[in-house]
């Protein structure tokens, strides 16, 4: 690994407010277009309840997939790519001024709680926080060589589709075990199963220790 420069996040890249809708822009909302309004609840949750005209849509607030999306208001410092549609005001996108710049890579470098809480902790504003261009523009991040940065960014996206995949199959174990539990206690549950309590068919119901042992280097794991 070669030695890491450091920027400011305001010497590689630009960024790109959202729209604001106000009585001046109202009128750029449709019923239905191509280009949904992506406000933070929209990036959050995949939804998609206003959308802006095609043909005026600003081009500066408009993000495709490939976009680096950024939360500045109320909640700040979520990043989020695969998005397309007219970005909110209360948010901003990230554009490279070159091609030494790999989003990708910067996805996961800011996609961190510690990294959140940070830029919560330096936000502006006393009724909620507001990440504004200047103090981000100001932030120094690691700016490897292109080609590293890519290779790191396979990796972790590689990680994050493995881990996505895990969380689905214990939701689908979650469910199957809620299905078998109704299905043969509740559903098919026979007439004459007796019930009874816990302590005709145990020999003891005891709880865990009332004071903390001495703890030692070898022996029994405590579960406390």
């Amino acid at each position: 690994m070669s030695e890491w420069k450091e920027v400011k996040v305001g010497d590689i890249a630009n960024l790109y407010q959202g729209l604001a809708i106000n009585k001046k822009t109202d009128y750029l909302l449709v019923e239905k277009s191509t280009l949904p309004l992506l406000r933070i609840k929209d990036l959050q949750e995949n939804t998609q309840e206003f959308f802006v005209n095609d043909k005026e849509a600003p081009v500066k607030c408009i993000v495709n997939e490939d976009d680096l999306v950024f939360t500045r208001t109320g909640i700040v410092g979520m990043v989020f790519m695969g998005k397309k549609g007219v970005l909110h005001n209360n948010c901003f996108r990230i554009v490279p001024k070159n091609d030494e710049m790999y989003l990708p890579f910067y996805y996961h470098y800011f996609n961190r709680e510690r990294m959140r809480d940070y830029l919560t902790n330096i936000s502006a504003g006393s009724v909620q926080p507001d990440m504004n261009h200047t103090i981000f523009k100001t932030l120094k991040v690691p700016f490897p060589p292109i080609k590293e940065q890519k290779a790191i960014a396979e990796v972790l996206s590689s990680l994050d589709d493995k881990i996505d995949i895990l969380h689905r199959q214990n939701k689908t174990f979650e469910e199957l075990a809620q299905t078998l539990f109704r299905q043969w206690f509740i559903e098919e549950a026979k007439d004459d199963w007796e019930e009874v309590s816990l302590e005709n068919v145990t020999t003891k119901i005891t709880d865990g220790s009332h004071t903390s042992p001495k703890t030692v280097k070898t022996g029994v794991p405590m579960a406390s």
